[in-house]
């Protein structure tokens, strides 16, 4: 085909999805291609460098081990940028092709790969300004929440004209993880709704789902979500936050702590109690919002942390995930060579940080479950028995059963292993839908808050004689 000749369009293609795969698998295929054209100079240049030094008299021994010493290394580092930077894009690309499966709504493939984006660069998007950088917010049937209380108490009535008082005396807060949004809650068929439409969004009530929802019987359909169930099943108000999983974890933390302090004070109920459901890294973000304590170390740093009554984690790595012992042997091996040295240090930098807050998080220090907030822990395995050895091995695929199960801190902490589902899967597994319902629902009904008034002073005593 000539150069100036057009090229043929396909009106089957979305321009979203590169021709022949999604855009994680053309990344891999430029990664790799890259990688072999690297490795290639690298060893014609070392070639000929270790080439010269072999013609000098005496040394000729000595630079013969070197050049061994150095193509084992160098071999090394372009096998785990070839094979294993290869393997993440595969990871990367099963997500994202589930979102940019044919019929899923535009809205939804746009957000899933600027998380995708985001969870990659999102530091240095946001340090720059960039406008793909994620803007922390609570969103709920598909719209942002303002924090403003008169826009928020119109937005919700408006939205959800049918929604009992009681329903908002009690706020569910979704946090997803690494790499997501908050659509990962949403079923199929009230994803699609919330992203194609925003008028369809008002038919999703917090109290009763879309007929297209409920299958025969009155009972929620397979597709709607954890969070529309929830509300409909439990009578309250379910919101999703949306986040920069690029950041660091404790800044998202502290970010969701200052936020839920400005949404509960627009909020239209007075003291609404709080539950918080993290999957994932997610559940680390919540913690660490729920454990928060002030510039002189009291707790709490916020006032609606008295009002937190649950923290629910769902395949949380709060011991460690299999992956990073891979990324640790990866993030060595490009340290190895001054080619990749830089990226070296970045992926170091990022798992000090994570390793910092762990370490933090597993101090013996009052935390979220002794400070009255009860805790849930939730880890599941791709082997259908949880009790044998292999399942704890295999864990969910991505992080293991005893890592999403160990909490450190003393109090209100319970555990509940699940076998035979994925570390997404389980957002739609019926069993985890009816462990989290129990969970909620065993909390005791607190009434509304009656309004009070601080006490008066007493009056000052008339000096004698007066």
């Amino acid at each position: 085909m000539s150069p100036r000749q057009p090229v043929p369009s396909h009106p089957h293609t979305s321009s979203a999805t590169p021709v022949g795969g999604s855009v994680s698998r053309t990344l891999k295929r430029g990664l790799q291609q890259t990688t072999r054209q690297v490795e290639a100079v690298h060893g014609a240049i070392s070639a000929t460098a270790f080439g010269l030094l072999r013609r000098i008299p005496f040394v000729g021994l000595p630079v013969r081990i070197a050049e061994g010493i150095h193509d084992t290394i160098a071999g090394g580092v372009y096998a785990v940028a070839h094979h294993g930077g290869g393997a993440l894009l595969d990871v990367a690309a099963s997500v994202e092709e589930s979102a940019l499966a044919p019929g899923a709504p535009t809205a939804r493939r746009v957000g899933a790969l600027r998380a995708a984006l985001n969870a990659v660069a999102g530091d240095q998007l946001a340090a720059r300004g960039n406008p793909l950088a994620i803007a922390m917010g609570f969103f709920c049937a598909g719209q942002r929440l303002p924090l403003d209380a008169g826009a928020l108490a119109a937005m919700l009535a408006d939205s959800f004209p049918a929604r009992p008082a009681a329903a908002l005396q009690r706020i569910v807060i979704f946090v997803h993880g690494f790499g997501c949004d908050e659509n990962i809650w949403l079923g199929g068929s009230s994803a699609d709704r919330v992203a194609d439409s925003a008028d369809t969004a008002r038919a999703v009530s917090a109290t009763a789902l879309d007929p297209a929802d409920t299958a025969a019987g009155g009972q929620p359909g397979i597709d709607a979500g954890i969070g529309e169930r929830l509300a409909d099943d439990l009578g309250l108000t379910s919101l999703y936050l949306r986040y920069n999983s690029g950041l660091p974890i404790e800044d998202n933390g502290r970010a969701l702590g200052e936020l839920l302090e400005t949404l509960v004070a627009a909020w239209p109920a007075r003291r609404p109690e709080v539950v918080l459901i993290g999957h994932s890294a997610g559940g680390l973000v919540a913690r660490c919002a729920c454990e928060a304590v002030d510039d002189a170390g009291e707790w709490p740093r916020w006032p609606w942390q008295r009002q937190a009554r649950m923290l629910i984690c769902l395949a949380t790595p709060h011991g460690g995930a299999p992956l990073e012992k891979v990324a640790d042997l990866a993030t060595q091996a490009l340290g190895l060579s001054p080619l990749t040295a830089s990226l070296g240090r970045s992926a170091s930098e990022r798992r000090r940080r994570i390793d910092a807050l762990r370490r933090d998080l597993a101090e013996p220090r009052p935390g979220a479950a002794t400070r009255g907030i009860a805790c849930r822990l939730l880890g599941t395995s791709l082997a259908d028995d949880v009790e044998h050895p292999l399942g704890e091995w295999l864990g969910d695929g991505v992080v293991s059963l005893s890592g999403a199960t160990h909490h450190p801190a003393p109090g209100d902490v319970a555990s509940r292993r699940i076998g035979g589902v994925g570390h997404f899967a389980l957002l739609q597994d019926e069993r985890v839908y009816q462990q989290v319902r129990e969970w909620i629902a065993a909390l005791p009904q607190k009434a509304a808050p009656k309004a009070t008034r601080r006490p008066r002073k007493a009056p000052a005593a008339a000096p004698a004689g007066g």
